[in-house]
């Protein structure tokens, strides 16, 4: 008699050959007379691991690994969950092995984050990881103007120069003063 290998069984003496095990369970040894559903992270034939992006649950179907939905990633193979993005962070994809920081002049509040929202006018962000800046905005100052500008968002500000003002907002820019009058730097009016 020749032992069934693995991914076969024979579950009655006497059997003429070994059969396959289903879709989504295997054997644990050569020799088995019985297959076993695949576990928590593992699917389809001969339970392979799911890859980064992917994952399975138990009481997920055995015949494939499910995609990490948008605002969730996996980064490890052969699991059995995905976890949320953190505030400054996002997928707009599914089936992400990572997430990405908000870029420059965007800003994710919240967990499971599916897109970065641009700033409102008059203001900045940083971009970035929720611990560098990713999460909120800041109001740029009249006195001052905002700077590294791409497409309408920005990431920085900087004092108007002396002689210069600013009182709008947003603030693309400084005026100079008008004839007779001065200022000095960061000034309003």
């Amino acid at each position: 008699c020749i032992e069934c290998q693995s991914g076969r069984f024979a579950d009655t003496m006497g059997r003429l050959s070994c059969e396959l095990c289903d879709e989504g369970s295997y054997t644990q040894f050569n020799g088995a007379s019985f297959c076993v559903a695949c576990p928590a992270g593992f699917a389809g034939s001969n339970c392979k691991a799911c890859v980064a992006g992917k994952y399975r649950g138990n009481s997920d179907p055995v015949a494939y690994c499910e995609n990490c939905t948008e605002g969730y990633y996996q980064s490890e193979k052969g699991r059995s969950t995905c976890f949320g993005c953190t505030p400054g962070m996002f997928t707009g994809k599914v089936g992400q092995a990572s997430c990405e920081p908000c870029p420059k002049g965007f800003v994710q509040k919240y967990q499971f984050g599916k897109k970065c929202d641009p700033v409102p006018p008059g203001a900045i962000a940083f971009g970035g990881t929720e611990s560098f800046g990713g999460t909120e905005s800041i109001s740029v100052a009249k006195g001052w103007y905002m700077t590294n500008c791409e497409h309408g968002q920005c990431s920085n500000s900087k004092p108007c120069a002396p002689g210069s003002k600013s009182f709008l907002i947003p603030n693309a820019s400084c005026a100079l003063c008008d004839a007779g009058k001065s200022s000095y730097e960061g000034k309003m009016h």
